[in-house]
């Protein structure tokens, strides 16, 4: 979440901060785009791919607190920058100072955190998952939650099924209240910063 709002508050701020997210305009975007090309180009790709998320996230269901019946940002797509692929792998070093602060935690964090680490999928994606999404070992992520909206599919080795594993409706059930432990607020929101910050972190 920091580097969304980073960059809300290096490149989006400045420019349309303070306007009411339904006045936002597909003009607005490029020129805000073509803007941050001028003088950073691969952060420019960067940009058009968060406001194009973000804004797709505030059309759909899963940002009816918002409730936004156009997508301004549905072609910025087209916009093509040039940008070096992006490679990141954990160390031994990493991984050992990961698992050893993970060892503090509470069995359902250690839980949460070992099979985000192991099938690499986004937060929202495990947090909001539900048992019944494991038939033969597959872990089906539904359309609905993941981020280019088809359904995605994960094989989960021994190690993965035994912490998928739940006496529960829900993967990791909140502890005083029916559901995940983690959800989302429903408050509407119409403010664009405002509108930014309800946007999960992961989508």
């Amino acid at each position: 979440m920091s580097d969304k709002i980073a960059i809300f508050s290096r490149d989006v701020e400045p420019n349309l901060g303070n306007k009411i997210i339904y006045e936002v305009t597909e003009d607005d975007l490029i020129s805000l785009v073509e803007k941050k090309w001028k003088t950073a180009q691969v952060r420019a790709s960067r940009l058009a791919a968060e406001l194009k998320v973000f804004f797709g996230w505030a059309a759909s269901l899963r940002g009816k607190e918002v409730s936004l019946t156009v997508d301004p940002a549905r072609r910025l797509g087209d916009l093509r920058f040039p940008e070096t692929p992006r490679s990141r792998k954990l160390g031994m070093d990493e991984l050992d100072w990961f698992l050893g602060g993970l060892a503090q935690e509470p069995r359902h964090f250690r839980r949460g955190m070992l099979l985000w680490l192991l099938i690499a999928a986004r937060f929202s994606e495990v947090v909001f998952a539900k048992t019944s999404e494991l038939v033969h070992g597959i872990w089906t992520i539904p359309a609905e939650r993941s981020k280019n909206g088809q359904a995605h599919r994960i094989a989960l080795a021994p190690w993965g099924l035994r912490l998928f594993h739940s006496n529960s409706e829900w993967l990791f059930p909140a502890e005083k209240v029916e559901g995940p432990r983690h959800k989302v607020g429903t408050k509407p929101e119409i403010g664009f910063w405002r509108a930014w910050k309800k946007w999960p972190d992961d989508d």
